[in-house]
């Protein structure tokens, strides 16, 4: 997953940042939820501006989790995987053998609508031109289950962020003398 850059405590950035007046204060309870450097990074002042960092983030997490992307990156490791000297099968007690049975494909194909017919095709391309690859795109498959809905949350989370900046601005250019709001009956 694709994160924002969060200064860690103890670290050399978090000291850096700190001796520049740049770093924000660590909170002291974390809602539940809110716990990620995906949506909760950047707990600096950064150079470059906020508004602008958050939407090339967005734009990455698009791009990286758009699920042709993601199926077209599973294609060229099919074709690159060379599993040939391995042996077929994982011994019965390897947490590996969860992701390769046919119940995980079922899930993956059949749980995430706008990449099914692309996870079809790519399977369907791995047992004919590279079967014993077969459970490990599975594997990698199943890292979408969970990645793909997470980038769309990301996304949303930091659309939020962003309209909030751009509330926030529209205060701050306000003249002084113009009200906050109209009301309109």
């Amino acid at each position: 997953m694709v994160g924002l850059l969060y200064a860690l405590p103890n670290t050399q950035l978090t000291r850096r940042l700190a001796s520049e007046g740049r770093l924000h204060p660590l909170p002291e309870f974390v809602p539940d939820g809110h716990g990620d450097q995906c949506t909760n990074g950047l707990n600096f002042d950064t150079l470059r501006p906020r508004r602008e960092i958050l939407q090339d983030y967005r734009r990455v997490l698009e791009r990286v989790y758009d699920p042709a992307a993601f199926a077209g990156r599973l294609r060229r490791l099919t074709d690159m995987l060379d599993n040939s000297g391995r042996k077929g099968h994982a011994h019965t007690n390897d947490a590996r053998r969860k992701f390769s049975g046919v119940g995980m494909l079922h899930r993956l194909i059949n749980s995430v609508p706008e990449s099914r017919d692309l996870f079809r095709e790519i399977f369907s391309h791995c047992l004919s031109t590279n079967p014993r690859s077969a459970r490990w795109i599975v594997g990698q498959m199943a890292f979408y289950l969970h990645l793909g809905p997470f980038s769309r949350y990301v996304m949303r989370e930091i659309e939020l962020k962003i309209e909030r900046l751009d509330a926030e601005a529209a205060i701050v250019r306000r003249p002084a003398n113009e009200p906050a709001a109209m009301l309109v009956n």
